[in-house]
């Protein structure tokens, strides 16, 4: 017994520093798993931010990650068709206002492809949400091009919004590619 009271805290004092160095290890692990994603991303700074900022990713592996992308994505779309439909009811050209009708169904289209990726991802079919997510970006994409083949300016807080919602569902493909098990 007084073998066990003389060495209690010399043990106690040796499993807390083991804790910390596998505390550290796994919080390291999982730093560099966003950094590893969001490097093969266009814009590998706003992608760690971006997924950095859900608290769900400080515990997140790639499939956690996949679904955190998703829903940031989601969001920043849901955003951008609010923000259409604001310009919408603002503007007062006609042909400005077909091309809000326009992006209006092409970000819903977008919602509706992201709410796709989800269950695709929770099924664990990876092609599937590579392909969803692929479909997804053809909502801001198709609505950038009608501003430009109407040889009109898009509004920069739109053209910014879409940018930022393009560059979230190209981080859903790029998980979705790791865990197809592609780089």
């Amino acid at each position: 017994m007084e073998f066990s009271r003389s060495h209690s805290p010399s043990l106690l004092a040796l499993f807390l520093i083991c804790l910390s160095i596998l505390s550290n290890l796994f919080t390291s692990a999982e730093a560099d798993l966003i950094g590893d994603v969001c490097s093969g991303s266009k814009n590998p700074q706003f992608c760690i931010n971006s997924l950095r900022s859900d608290p769900r990713s400080g515990s997140a592996d790639l499939k956690v990650l996949g679904q955190i992308a998703i829903d940031l994505s989601t969001n920043s779309t849901k955003s951008t068709k609010a923000l259409v439909d604001s310009l919408k009811q603002k503007a007062s050209d006609a042909r400005l206002k077909a091309i809000y009708d326009s992006c209006l169904d092409n970000y819903g289209d977008s919602i509706d492809d992201l709410a796709d990726a989800t269950t695709k991802l929770g099924s664990g079919d990876y092609q599937g949400v590579a392909l969803t997510a692929s479909a997804a970006l053809d909502g801001p994409d198709t609505c950038d091009d009608n501003f430009t083949d109407a040889k009109l300016t898009e509004p920069p807080n739109l053209a910014e919004a879409s940018q930022n919602v393009q560059t979230l569902i190209e981080v859903v493909l790029v998980i979705a590619n790791r865990l197809q098990g592609n780089r």
